[in-house]
């Protein structure tokens, strides 16, 4: 069963929505029946739990593998993001599929949902003329707005700045995202590897948050911001997740250096969690 904290992960953003969305329109250097026959791979291995999650031990890996290693550089990009295919870390995931009493899911992000705006909110909003509203990032009119009906937003927020009175109109910020800018900014999102969980028989877990993984950064001497995760870090999340190592892991995230390093939860047999930056040479 997922505990409270894997629960976390897997709600990241939870919306409806399919991990295997519309892919983007095809072009000269990405074959999308290439594509698509990689995911449907993968979407064999979908857990009962929720849609957006792959669970390890239902995946053909060697078949997997062979639609993988046909995909170029620009499709894996745009493929469902599953990197331990890789030719040098294969080895570990074949491995840890064979050992008994671990459960390993994969999670994936799901956008945002759409919202959908009233048709009176939106007309009562075009009467008032005290409005800052930005639309897609954009600083616009009223008068702007009004090329626009409620059906073309995919999100908006309404946040008034000032109460109405006798004597006064309230003001409000209005916060709009076009369909357009909507899909654009989101069309991969769901294809985002987000979390990696590893489940043991006795209670124990591992969870990985992989979406942070390229976002840890630190400052240099120079004050600007390099990467501070190994550059091995693929074999090393399936070697830890193997090992389940927890004395290990908490004496290398106590190092005092600034060696790179991967953030990893784990709970133990008693349920007690750690956050765990746990640094490499």
């Amino acid at each position: 069963m997922i505990s409270f904290v894997s629960l976390f992960f897997v709600l990241l953003g939870f919306a409806t929505s399919n991990i295997a969305q519309t892919l983007p329109l095809s072009n000269n250097f990405v074959d999308q029946e290439k594509i698509k026959n990689f995911e449907d791979h993968l979407l064999l291995a979908s857990s009962a739990k929720a849609e957006n999650i792959l669970e390890l031990e239902k995946l053909n890996i060697i078949e997997a593998k062979s639609a993988y290693d046909r995909l170029s550089f620009e499709e894996k990009e745009q493929a469902l993001e599953f990197p331990f295919l890789e030719t040098w870390v294969i080895d570990q995931l074949i491995k840890l599929q064979g050992i008994n009493g671990v459960n390993v899911s994969f999670v994936y992000s799901i956008p945002p949902e759409k919202q959908v705006m009233e048709k009176s909110v939106w007309e009562k909003l075009m009467k008032t003329k005290k409005v800052n509203a930005v639309l897609d990032g954009r600083q616009v009119s009223v008068n702007e707005l009004k090329a626009y009906s409620p059906k073309d937003f995919a999100s908006f927020e309404l946040v008034q700045t000032k109460k109405g009175g006798l004597f006064r109109q309230a003001a409000y910020d209005f916060n709009l995202t076009t369909n357009e800018k909507y899909d654009k900014d989101f069309k991969l999102t769901s294809k985002e590897l987000n979390t990696i969980i590893a489940e043991y028989a006795n209670g124990e877990e591992i969870i990985v948050p992989f979406f942070m993984i390229e976002r840890t950064f630190i400052s240099d001497l120079g004050g600007k911001l390099a990467p501070n995760y190994p550059v091995n870090y693929l074999g090393i999340i399936l070697e830890e997740i193997i090992n389940k190592d927890f004395d290990g892991l908490i004496e290398k995230s106590q190092r005092l250096d600034n060696a790179p390093g991967i953030w990893i939860y784990i709970t133990n047999v008693n349920g007690d969690h750690q956050k765990l930056f746990v640094k490499y040479q």
